[in-house]
């Protein structure tokens, strides 16, 4: 477990590739799973426990779909369960790191702003696209730019399906 561990901090890293990780289905499950607990531990700062845990699994979804689409679109569809891992374990990874200053930023008011907490959490957001940039540029097998043009579009997919499901009425 903690070989794995490693392989998915050495990604974040930018040490990895998606290819690099085993062709394992019950670590793919795994780390789906995973995934889909600790989405929904972060949803749940937002919303109560039953619509937290179907945004992690819509967020899990979403992930393998778009993954699988653009996979599909470049005929590398075998690398699905590589690339899946990789963006699922790497998210996991940031996730975890980002937790409290999510903590923070939720108990933060007006009067007083968790300032450091909030550009904490951008500059996680720019570590973690370039991460699933750096993943996808693999998987893809395009240069850096692509995988970061594709990032962006997987980003956006993410978070507007995100909050269309489940903070409906947001501002664009």
């Amino acid at each position: 477990m903690l070989t794995i561990l490693k392989m998915y901090a050495e990604l974040c890293l930018l040490r990895r590739a998606p290819q690099d990780l085993p062709y394992s289905n019950p670590l793919l499950m795994s780390t789906l799973l995973l995934y889909v607990v600790i989405s929904a531990m972060i949803s749940s700062l937002a919303l109560s426990i039953g619509p937290a845990l179907l945004s992690g699994v819509v967020d899990a979804i979403t992930l393998v779909v778009v993954t699988r689409l653009a996979l599909w679109v470049r005929d590398k569809g075998e690398r699905l369960l590589k690339t899946v891992m990789a963006l699922a374990g790497s998210n996991i990874i940031i996730t975890v790191i980002a937790a409290p200053l999510l903590v923070i930023q939720q108990d933060a008011s007006p009067e007083s702003p968790a300032i450091l907490s909030a550009f904490g959490l951008i500059m996680l957001m720019g570590w973690n696209l370039g991460v699933v940039a750096h993943i996808l540029r693999h998987a893809l097998a395009l240069p850096f730019w692509g995988g970061f043009v594709v990032a962006l579009c997987y980003m956006y997919i993410s978070m507007s399906i995100m909050r269309t499901l489940f903070i409906p009425d947001a501002p664009l």
